[in-house]
């Protein structure tokens, strides 16, 4: 069967579950004995699932985040698909060039991302800013089509402000005001 005729094939659009063929083999021999005929059947899907949304822990999309030593936290990223998919199949989220995975089940995973992950990230030391992060998450379908990959971002902020200074005009430190 020349491949353009697969290529030629709908799946219907159907992004869940893609279409059924079936291709049967038969066979006669020079006296007309009939072989049983053979089928197998595959499914056409050409459509990429699509990741919905990553939510981490409901920190939003480009907001800071601190991380202290001394909190026991951890992260749940939560990731929505469109439709199932992506069901049965391993989603991996990347942070920092770590990877973390998690299976897909009815349209959703949740992936936890440890504490020491979030407290060993730098901030730079930059007191005015922090850092910016990305969390990607990327899965493939059944058939191999892959998501495009979606992002979340923070900032990691562990840096305090320094208030270099208190001024009141004309008033000394501890000195009286008379009002």
């Amino acid at each position: 069967i020349p491949r353009q005729t697969f290529i030629d094939m709908s799946d219907n659009n159907n992004a869940a579950f893609g279409r059924e063929y079936d291709i049967s083999a038969s066979v006669s021999d020079a006296a007309g004995n009939a072989a049983d005929v053979k089928s197998i059947s595959f499914i056409m899907d050409k459509t990429k699932p699509i990741i919905k949304s990553v939510d981490l822990s409901g920190i939003a999309n480009g907001a800071y985040l601190q991380q202290e030593d001394e909190q026991d936290v951890s992260h749940n990223v939560t990731i929505i698909m469109e439709n199932d998919d992506a069901s049965g199949q391993t989603l991996t989220l990347e942070l920092s060039g770590v990877e973390y995975t998690g299976i897909v089940e009815v349209s959703r995973v949740t992936i936890e991302i440890p504490r020491q992950t979030f407290i060993d990230l730098s901030d730079n030391n930059n007191a005015a800013f922090g850092r910016e992060y990305d969390i990607s998450a990327s899965v493939s379908d059944a058939a191999g089509n892959p998501a495009d990959v979606k992002s979340i971002s923070f900032i990691m902020d562990k840096t305090k402000p320094i208030i270099k200074s208190v001024d009141m005009s004309g008033i000394a430190n501890g000195a009286y005001l008379q009002v």
